[in-house]
């Protein structure tokens, strides 16, 4: 079933008949987003999430599968929704789904909640690739060229054209971004050549986090992006402005971007081969990286929305899009 042939009654039937649960009380809408569409299932006393996959950002025919192993990979930590079943694509729904635990709370606030965020990252960094699972996540083995590399498909994807004239500043700077990283490809790959690989979230913006009302019931949700890489993606994204403002109104300022990294390095259980420094440096060396990813992707999509006939489904995201284009500069300094 596609998208629009989904029913919450369908639903319902899948769950039960499949066995995944025993009775459904009610099914609610919960949130959608480009790839996905979620519900909220009560069965009983125990709610859960039922989700949808439509689509997938790591061009993979079994998107749902992948999601479900990088959930039980993570099960251990307490700091991520347990996953409970997985249907692939399919005969019952086109791309797939899971049924994970619901996860109360709210989204994270840069204001009060970075020692949970710092305590969530300690965490999911523990799990490492070993052994040789041949359904393991991916691994990012150069950051750096991997983020670089998209950048540039972002920026090209479509042709030149007048409309996009305003916004030219911000290409030739993202371009010269570009042009040095690749540049100095050699020496940066040297850079992280020894980091031991962990998981990583890759997409940890505020709405990605559930803070609940103690530290046990905090966590990260949304998993469709994870890969194994160095640890410095997910914090440098985490405190890139690019991430903090998209939702909120806020930036960490440089005290509160080092308390961060002090507050993750101290949950740390395994230290070797880490220092405080190394962390502050190497998140640091990465986020150009990570911010230059981000605004090639807002260039983008402002000319989709402008000449492709794009929906605009967020006036909001579209007004946000200009402004970090056109505030591109200060975003890379």
């Amino acid at each position: 079933m596609d998208r629009k042939q989904v029913t919450k009654t369908g639903i319902m039937h899948f769950l039960t008949k499949n066995g995944w649960l025993g009775n459904v009380d009610s099914i609610s809408f919960l949130a959608a987003g480009e790839y996905n569409t979620n519900y909220i299932v009560k069965s009983g006393k125990d709610f859960y999430v039922f989700r949808l996959n439509y689509g997938s950002q790591l061009g993979l025919d079994d998107q749902t599968g992948y999601e479900f192993r990088c959930l039980k990979l993570l099960e251990y930590t307490g700091v991520t929704p347990r996953a409970f079943f997985y249907e692939p694509p399919g005969k019952n729904f086109s791309r797939g789904a899971i049924l994970e635990e619901y996860i109360p709370g709210r989204p994270l606030d840069y204001r009060r909640d970075i020692p949970a965020a710092a305590y969530i990252f300690s965490k999911v960094h523990e799990v490492h690739p070993q052994g040789a699972a041949v359904d393991r996540p991916f691994i990012l083995e150069d950051p750096i060229q991997a983020l670089a590399g998209e950048s540039l498909a972002l920026l090209n994807k479509y042709p030149a054209d007048k409309s996009m004239s305003v916004y030219s500043p911000a290409y030739s700077l993202l371009s010269d971004i570009y042009e040095d990283l690749t540049l100095n490809a050699a020496s940066n790959a040297i850079y992280f050549r020894d980091e031991e690989k962990c998981l990583v979230n890759t997409e940890v913006n505020s709405e990605n986090f559930i803070i609940g009302e103690d530290p046990a019931g905090c966590h990260l949700v949304d998993w469709e992006k994870a890969v194994f890489s160095c640890r410095y993606m997910d914090l440098a994204h985490f405190m890139a402005k690019t991430t903090t403002l998209w939702k909120t109104d806020y930036y960490l300022k440089d005290e509160e971007r080092s308390s961060f990294l002090r507050s993750y390095y101290s949950a740390l259980t395994d230290k070797a081969g880490l220092t405080l420094d190394a962390v502050m440096e190497k998140t640091k060396f990465i986020e150009k990286a990570v911010l230059l990813r981000a605004l090639s992707w807002c260039y983008m999509a402002c000319y989709e929305y402008m000449n492709t006939g794009r929906p605009i489904k967020n006036l909001k995201t579209f007004k946000k899009i200009k402004e970090y284009l056109g505030g591109a500069e200060w975003f890379l300094n």
